[in-house]
């Protein structure tokens, strides 16, 4: 549990996403260097800096800016190790180890890329192993020492056993069907469009900008064989992450190439200045006599491809139109109603990341699950809102998020039937739902009425209570009610309830006739028995 920290722009959140952000430049460089050469180097750096994937996630309180930042600057580690080695005598430094043995146990903690960006080294070491043999035996004592350190905090470590599966292939751990293999290469080419422009960038814009930056990548492919053998391993090992992310049913999104992607980019650049410099590498490379024109033309192609999706992110997202799990309206309102004995619950350890950015109140939040993947447990359902409804008078229940963390909608059908909900509004992001947890202490009586459907059928309200007590500005008026259908009714029926209290003061709402079940509401009137007592509840919220 935990309380709001968050300020108006999240600033302190997002700070050290910042940082790191800022660092990954310098980073890129120096793998750039070891790469290729200084002037690609700063090419890159510039490209890097301005990147729609790392720069998005350099503004997020999310680990994507750390673990690309580490998986980065453990590869320029390697890199460099090997550039050194020029013979077979060459070794390690103990500096060059011990660093980059921290860096990959704290990448691998951080998120599963790091373990594969480990394997992507250790395949691309063992690759030149007869050329650089105390890199291979370097890299591989790494992978022996994060064994053992990474086994204490594995058997903690809830959430991580469920992502790298245990087993792998239990696909409880996802919201959704795992997807058709025949799907993947659209799911694919839809993220590499992420990567290159941003989240959700659409295919039209995101697919040509996914192959121009990736052929751009191909054509500035290293050519010294040692280093390109590395690239290609870690190369490998960025877009295994995505096809894990696949196989566990996870959404197709970019973040799962923030690793991958400033490999992609640096070499793109590699390979622009190529196309534009006419040199002998990209003639080999395309098999052609081309001319110096042509070479132009093509990079010239292949960049506008990337310009379109990366100028629109830029335009949008920094031009105020483009809006990610953004709560400000929904915690300002929870900010300007809440009242003594009120909690907050949240679903998903994500949603509160976000949630805690805009939140300013003095409200105490619960999140369930407190770990995603797996979705919740719904045996912990019952005892655990239980103690919540007990604790508070009311809760205000924000769902987002709900594909991993409740699919579902455990959680809300619970409430629906435990529960007053008394307020509900829907956002971009988020539906924010006020509940009232207990059933008031005194009631009076409804009279009975009926009134007929227009399909001619007559419904009755055989009976109904509601509160008696005196209803302040905020909280509900609630109420029971029994209905009876005299026939069948061809289609759903909405009621319309006026009150009027001692002051004058009117409330309305218009809402479906729905029945009550212990999953939440139930069917409408056209699917109600005729002559069965249907039970139902409403609620009005007094301003």
């Amino acid at each position: 549990e935990a309380g709001g920290i968050g300020t108006t722009d999240g600033v302190v959140l997002r700070s050290l996403s910042v940082v790191i952000g800022t660092l990954t430049i310098p980073i890129a460089w120096g793998v750039a260097r070891y790469l290729y050469d200084p002037r690609i180097a700063r090419w890159a750096a510039i490209a890097i800096a301005i990147a729609p994937l790392p720069v998005f996630y350099s503004r997020e309180a999310r680990m994507y800016a750390l673990a690309t930042a580490v998986t980065l600057a453990s590869t320029w580690i390697v890199l460099r190790t090997a550039s050194s080695m020029d013979t077979a005598d060459s070794r390690w430094t103990r500096v060059q180890w011990v660093g980059y043995t921290l860096l990959t146990i704290g990448g691998a903690t951080i998120h599963y890329s790091g373990l594969l960006a480990l394997a992507g080294h250790l395949a691309g070491a063992l690759w030149i192993r007869h050329d650089r043999p105390r890199l291979w035996r370097g890299v591989a004592a790494t992978g022996a020492v994060l064994a053992v350190a990474i086994i204490p905090w594995l058997a903690i470590a809830t959430g991580m056993r469920a992502t790298i599966g245990f087993p792998f292939s239990d696909v409880s751990v996802a919201s959704d069907p795992r997807a058709p293999l025949a799907t993947w290469p659209a799911a694919i080419l839809t993220a590499l469009g992420d990567m290159t422009g941003g989240p959700e960038t659409p295919a039209w814009r995101g697919w040509p900008g996914a192959i121009g930056l990736v052929t751009l990548a191909v054509i500035g492919a290293p050519t010294v064989r040692a280093v390109r053998r590395l690239w290609i391993g870690s190369a490998i090992a960025g877009a295994t992450v995505l096809l894990v992310a696949l196989a566990l049913a996870k959404p197709v999104q970019g973040r799962y190439l923030s690793g991958l992607a400033p490999l992609v980019i640096i070499s793109a650049v590699a390979g622009m200045v190529r196309l534009f410099a006419h040199s002998d590498v990209t003639r080999r490379a395309l098999q052609t006599g081309m001319s110096r024109w042509s070479g132009r033309w093509l990079g010239a192609c292949l960049g506008a491809s990337v310009a379109l999706a990366v100028v629109p992110f830029w335009i949008t997202y920094y031009g105020g139109d483009y809006q990610r799990a953004d709560y400000r309206s929904l915690t300002r309102r929870i900010s300007a109603l809440e009242q003594p004995g009120d909690a907050v619950l949240l679903t998903g350890p994500w949603q509160a990341w976000y949630y805690d950015y805009t939140y300013d109140g003095g409200l105490w939040h619960t999140v369930l699950p407190s770990t995603v993947p797996p979705p919740i447990d719904p045996a912990t359902i019952g005892p655990r809102l239980t103690q919540l409804a007990s604790e508070n008078r009311r809760l205000w229940f924000l769902q987002a998020g709900l594909g991993q963390a409740d699919p579902e909608h455990r959680v809300e059908a619970w409430l629906n039937h435990h529960a007053w909900p008394v307020l509900r509004e829907t956002s971009q992001n988020a539906v924010l739902t006020l509940f009232e947890t207990s059933s008031p202490k005194e009631t009076i009586p409804i009279n009975p009425a009926a009134f007929r459907t227009p399909s001619g059928a007559t419904i009755t309200l055989a009976s109904g209570s509601m509160d008696a007590d005196q209803i302040h500005g905020g909280n509900a008026v609630r109420m029971s009610l029994t209905f009876e259908a005299s026939s069948a009714v061809t289609t759903d029926t909405a009621i319309s309830i006026r009150l009027i209290g001692p002051d004058g003061t009117r409330l309305s709402s218009d809402s479906p006739v729905q029945a009550t079940t212990p999953d939440g509401q139930g069917p409408g009137t056209s699917a109600w028995i005729p002559g069965t007592p249907i039970k139902g509840a409403s609620q009005m919220v007094g301003d």
